[in-house]
């Protein structure tokens, strides 16, 4: 029976097992897929991907590793082995001496029996952070990937020279303000944000808009509001609600407190109203983009403050994820995802088409 310092030494040991394996996994890092995380049994393929160092397509983990890495039980383990089995995630597998043999299945033939068009949003994340919040993490990385296109969209739309003066801030520099930039907005020390409050960033009427909403995040996903709101808050994602100020928006809400079907507050800022939201034409700040058919709005979201009229847009929200777009895979996927369709059509109707060329191009995609 050991001693009382033998235990001691034992429990060190562990603990600097521990520590060392949190480090290394640190370093290990995963390409994560937001449309194959929102399934569960995706904790252990990512896992399995991490840990292939070599390409392979096969590893041995123990079961314990496992199970203490992403903290669930074991009958978790084997249902998730099942799972991943009947979608192709992982080709066969083998469990002996409590030690999981697993040969896995390409990316492509997965989002192939999924019945995927595309695999969404990918980001490179530590494994350490691949756990039983993965679906959290898909809503987190689909976040990160709205914000960035409706920024990239934003300023696309403008002129050079308006891009070089009015080329938004990111949301990261904006949310780290953290309180009262300048009353003169081109002076502050993030241009056109006036303010930072705890649940809004106030913007003036130059800052060409840009962001993410709920609505449109829980659409991409497939989820409710809720969920996305429930996710975000488990990874702690910090946000703030774009509010922001023009002097037609006076007008404007004046209009739709007296039921007016058309107000033009100013040439090139104007509503109609088909019942309902109502459709808002305006310019993106003081530039010349503008969305071709308006946006519609809903009533609601214009307020007054502190003598001005504002209006509710999107959220900025600030995320540190590593984004990637894999563009060559998605290219080559999407090339091979319609060639067995057309040959099974040619080779039933007879019309060209032969048994090679379907065997052919089934090993592309499952070498893939």
């Amino acid at each position: 029976m050991p001693n009382n310092s033998t235990r001691i030494n034992l429990q060190l040991s562990l603990t600097t097992i521990k520590l060392v394996t949190e480090i290394v996994f640190n370093a290990v890092t995963v390409r994560v897929h937001t449309n194959i995380a929102r399934h569960s049994w995706s904790n252990l393929w990512y896992v399995c991907r991490a840990l292939d160092i070599s390409s392979t397509g096969y590893v041995e983990l123990p079961l314990s590793f496992v199970r203490e890495l992403l903290g669930v039980a074991d009958s978790t383990v084997y249902r998730w082995l099942k799972d991943s089995k009947q979608v192709g995630a992982c080709r066969t597998y083998r469990i002996r001496k409590a030690v999981l043999c697993i040969w896995l299945g390409g990316l492509q033939k997965l989002c192939k029996i999924l019945g995927l068009s595309n695999w969404g949003a990918v980001a490179t994340v530590p494994l350490v952070a691949v756990n039983e919040k993965i679906k959290a993490l898909a809503t987190g990385i689909t976040t990160q990937d709205l914000q960035a296109k409706s920024r990239y969209a934003a300023s696309s739309d403008l002129k050079k020279r308006e891009r070089a003066f009015l080329d938004n801030s990111s949301a990261d520099t904006i949310l780290g303000l953290g309180g009262q930039s300048s009353q003169v907005p081109t002076q502050g020390q993030v241009p056109f944000v006036v303010w930072v409050g705890e649940k809004r960033a106030f913007v003036s009427k130059s800052f060409v808009p840009y962001g993410a909403s709920q609505r449109s995040i829980a659409e991409s996903l497939g989820v409710s509001d809720r969920t996305v709101r429930r996710h975000q808050a488990i990874l702690s994602i910090k946000k703030r609600q774009l509010v922001q100020a023009k002097g037609a928006y006076h007008l404007i809400q004046a209009g739709i407190e007296w039921e007016s079907d058309h107000v033009k507050a100013e040439p090139n800022i104007w509503y109609q109203d088909n019942g309902g939201d109502i459709r808002l034409f305006e310019p993106n700040g003081i530039t010349s983009a503008m969305r071709t058919g308006g946006h519609s709005v809903s009533k609601q979201r214009f307020f007054r403050y502190y003598g001005k009229t504002w209006i509710y847009r999107c959220n900025l929200y600030a995320t540190a994820f590593t984004l990637t777009n894999m563009r060559a895979s998605r290219r080559q996927y999407k090339s091979l995802s319609t060639k067995p369709v057309d040959c099974v059509a040619n080779l039933s109707t007879g019309a060209g088409g032969t048994y090679t060329e379907i065997e052919q191009l089934s090993n592309e995609v499952n070498n893939v």
